[in-house]
């Protein structure tokens, strides 16, 4: 029997959540809300319908705000905006929220920092008692790791005030890291009563989008405010669990909550066509069984399985099939790729296609989260060097001058109070900068590793903790190089190898100036014409194995126990990615996958009803 609905069939949703955050009579609840299905359109007319506009004098005699939790800065942006940028809106990404938590307790702070990196150097040194080989450079970057931590831990007496930039990277002593902010924050907010008071009192309506990503430790402090101010407070976990792409996002999320939640589902998908939506639910049943349903306006769309061997130039192949998709559907669209959004399901194979994989791999497994989302210190360090090399190419000196005066410890007051001769120090500094830069003189690429010993021989910018392990004076990198190395080099110490050229090549593609792009970097975005790639060989991924989940490879009796279990597993993961992937597509979509095994997939893809025989072409 065919559902008989409008366009309008979620419109009672915002009245429904309305009640919810109703200041005499709050209620916490889980809003599912799948891939276009305007989560952000309910978040805005529940804010300016019905807490602003009957709440507001109250609010502001109160001197109360209502909170809102992001996952980018994009997002609050577009949340300001739509909310008129009403002051009594709180809109911010999950790192400032949590700043915002702790940072009037520094005295809390610093007793945190003692007890965590007292354990972390017991850890370490456990690490350097079992090492049989001294000699090694991993026992000789454990050593400066506890050289670096323990300097710092003999420092915390001497700071008063500890700083953060949520959109940033610090680097002096007084500096916190990302990472530190939101388990500080979540510590804070489980274990401190009087830190959820303050919370409480603040803001009674606490609405976190992207929900299903929120680091899962301080989605459990969001649960432990709830159970001890359930009365007193609506905190709003708003996303879909299907999109849960990040490995610290609270695994399950949305189940298992009590009646104390209200769990209101939105089930249309204003964004796809109807083929793709009927692919989507298709990818996605076997997972939750939950399913959306296209609006009635929505084209008829088109969606085609191509499946070719791997040994094949794959760059060929993916031109190819842009072009089969022209000629099929007679849309001249698809033979351009300015045209297409091209979606790998793993970051090295864009990096591979655009040339920074040096950079990449050797963080990939190590750094995962902190390179998808462009958070990681060791990056960013680089990133301003690649601005101030971008504004000498170009003779901004006016840039080159800012990023100095704004970023080097060089310009520091300190430093030029204490300078005998003031016009002499900035002669050197310049003299220093001037040497910086000359490794670029005639289009040369120096490696990371010559710019980090170049600036850390001048002090034009300050290291981050986790390159001071790892950085190396010239005449010591000559000495280490002769040695025997048992061990591995570390992932920095490969990743400094890379080419200076490759900063710029990473951050085009993170910041989506790429036709590349991958899950991460898309969630929320639409295109009209959508190409997927999937390559279980090429992608090399330990978390998640589309050969199974496309069932060419057997589930292991790990696989099965984890699902008989109803644990997070590797083919759950690459269906969750493939359900993101395929969602961005609002038109039509064009999927490309590499087996070795044909026509087995081909069959399967079949039998899972996700492709007619007709829409899928072996290559």
């Amino acid at each position: 029997m065919i559902e008989e609905y409008d366009n309008h069939l979620d419109d009672p949703i915002d009245a429904e959540i309305g009640g919810y955050v109703n200041l005499s009579s709050l209620r916490s609840f889980f809003l599912f809300a799948g891939a276009g299905s305007g989560k952000t359109r309910t978040l805005v007319n529940v804010l300016k319908d019905y807490i602003i506009e009957p709440f507001e004098h109250q609010l502001a005699m109160e001197g109360r705000k209502v909170a809102i939790i992001t996952y980018t800065n994009a997002a609050t942006e577009e949340i300001h905006r739509r909310a008129d940028y009403h002051p009594l809106i709180h809109v911010s990404t999950i790192h400032s929220f949590a700043w915002s938590v702790i940072k009037g307790f520094h005295k809390d702070i610093r007793k945190w920092l003692k007890h965590t990196l007292a354990e972390k150097i017991e850890e370490l040194n456990k690490k350097q008692t079992k090492a049989k080989n001294t000699t090694t450079k991993t026992y000789q970057n454990r050593a400066k790791e506890i050289e670096t931590k323990s300097k710092r831990l003999a420092q915390l007496e001497d700071i008063l005030i500890f700083q953060y930039n949520p959109n940033g990277n610090l680097t002096g002593i007084d500096s916190l890291s990302h990472a530190e902010v939101i388990q500080i924050a979540a510590d804070f907010l489980k274990e401190n009563k009087t830190m959820r008071n303050i919370i409480a009192s603040q803001f009674p309506i606490v609405l976190i989008d992207e929900s299903q990503d929120t680091n899962k430790n301080l989605v459990d402090a969001f649960f432990a405010l709830h159970e001890s101010h359930k009365d007193r407070i609506s905190i709003g976990f708003i996303g879909d669990v299907m999109q849960r792409i990040y490995a610290d996002g609270k695994e399950g999320l949305g189940s298992g909550l009590s009646d104390e939640w209200a769990k209101p589902i939105k089930r249309l998908n204003h964004r796809s066509s109807r083929r793709v939506v009927k692919l989507i639910n298709n990818i996605r049943k076997p997972y939750d069984g939950i399913s959306q349903l296209p609006r009635t306006d929505a084209i008829e769309g088109n969606a085609r399985l191509f499946i070719s061997h791997r040994d094949v130039d794959k760059s060929a192949v993916e031109q190819s099939v842009m072009s089969m998709m022209a000629k099929q559907l007679g849309d001249d669209t698809w033979s351009d790729i300015r045209n297409i959004k091209l979606l790998t399901l793993e970051h090295h194979m864009a990096a591979k296609r655009l040339g920074f994989s040096e950079l990449y791999e050797p963080l990939r497994k190590e750094f995962s989260t902190a390179i998808a989302d462009g958070s990681l210190p060791a990056l960013n360090f680089f990133k301003q060097v690649m601005m101030l090399v971008n504004a000498n190419k170009i003779k901004d000196n006016f840039t080159v001058a800012n990023l100095l005066q704004e970023r080097s410890p060089l310009f520091s007051v300190k430093k030029l109070k204490v300078a005998d001769n003031q016009i002499q120090h900035l002669s050197d500094v310049k003299e220093k900068v001037l040497d910086l830069l000359s490794l670029w003189d005639e289009s040369k690429d120096p490696t990371l590793r010559e710019v980090l010993i170049k600036i850390s021989e001048h002090n034009i910018f300050e290291l981050p903790e986790q390159l001071k392990s790892v950085s190396i004076e010239a005449n010591e990198l000559d000495e280490m190089l002769t040695e025997i190395m048992d061990e591995e080099p570390s992932a920095l110490d490969l990743f400094l190898n890379a080419p200076f050229s490759q900063i710029q090549k990473y951050y085009d593609y993170i910041e989506g100036n790429e036709i590349f792009d991958t899950h991460q970097g898309v969630k929320g975005l639409e295109f009209p014409k959508v190409m997927v790639i999937i390559d279980d060989e090429e992608a090399r991924g330990f978390l998640y194995k589309y050969d199974k989940l496309l069932g060419t490879k057997e589930k292991s009796a790990t696989d099965i126990e984890n699902e008989e279990a109803g644990k997070d597993n590797a083919i759950d993961r690459a269906r969750r990615l493939f359900y993101v992937t395929c969602s961005r597509a609002k038109e039509d979509l064009a999927i490309i996958t590499y087996t070795d095994t044909p026509d087995l997939l081909k069959q399967n893809a079949i039998a899972q009803k996700w492709f007619s025989e007709d829409e899928i072409h072996i290559l």
